[in-house]
């Protein structure tokens, strides 16, 4: 386009309009990047990893719901989509799925580990976030910033009184599932050590060999005392129902067709709750 058109004596510049909507698309970004380091569970966790297989772009997209909920989208570097491994054979494991879920928190863990970060809040693909979450975050950021722990779980299928405010337990005990936990850079060397221990172990041994992830993370920490987790009360994330990737499907879920049927009734369940 002319910089300029004449007509008699007057020149009337046109605007460039190519070099405006860039400087417009910058300052938007801008914004968004100012708002996203502002964030209370950004300003807190130095990366959020969500682990979500590639084909299942269904729970991709829930996911990315729940974001939107904490008022967050991914950003490279700090919020960011895992792809999960899906392994070809079991072998000595319980499942595919029990495989693949393991080496994939395993090599999420390990990469922060690598890049020295200060801490890490990994999530599952199937995680939903509870109200308390979305309304209380500064109050958890703050209450986190005041209690030392190792590791953290924010999701959990404990039923410990609560008053609806958000507060940490210390907990000793195991812990089922791992769709919503944390891990302090402190403990990252070691944690990932035991992983690589138990993948090279067989099934059953005394020491803990291949398993579920979250046994094997229940397992470190029983085996070194001194660790300190800690819970969130109440929990701030559940499972949401949908297809298992790790344990073996109903029939419905199996079955083309009446699979996608399925998971719609499935998501207006969760919008009736």
């Amino acid at each position: 386009m002319p910089a300029g058109l004449k007509y008699e004596n007057v020149t009337v510049v046109q605007p460039d309009q190519h070099k405006d909507f860039r400087f417009r698309r910058a300052f938007v970004q801008s914004s968004y990047d100012q708002r996203m380091r502002d964030h209370p569970l950004l300003d807190y966790f130095e990366r959020i990893e969500i682990i979500n297989l590639v084909e299942r772009n269904d729970r991709r997209q829930e996911m990315l719901a729940q974001l939107k909920r904490l008022d967050l989208s991914p950003l490279p570097g700090r919020v960011e989509f895992f792809p999960a491994q899906r392994p070809t054979t079991m072998g000595d494991w319980p499942s595919v799925g029990a495989r693949g879920c393991f080496l994939s928190h395993y090599e999420v863990l390990r990469r922060a580990r690598d890049e020295g970060l200060r801490n890490i809040l990994v999530l599952e693909d199937d995680c939903d976030f509870a109200p308390e979450f979305v309304k209380q975050q500064y109050r958890l950021t703050q209450a986190l910033s005041e209690t030392a722990w190792d590791i953290l779980y924010l999701g959990h299928r404990e039923r410990v009184d609560s008053n609806g405010s958000i507060s940490l337990l210390a907990w000793s005990r195991p812990l089922m599932t791992a769709h919503a936990y944390a891990v302090n850079g402190v403990v990252l060397p070691r944690l990932v050590k035991h992983l690589e221990k138990v993948m090279h172990r067989p099934r059953g041994h005394p020491e803990g060999g291949r398993q579920h992830y979250d046994g094997a993370l229940s397992t470190f920490r029983s085996q070194n005392e001194e660790i300190r987790t800690v819970i969130v009360v109440p929990s701030l994330g559940t499972q949401r129902s949908s297809r298992s990737d790790i344990n073996k499907n109903r029939w419905f879920d199996r079955a083309w067709g009446i699979r996608s049927i399925a998971e719609k009734l499935r998501s207006l369940k969760r919008r009736l709750r």
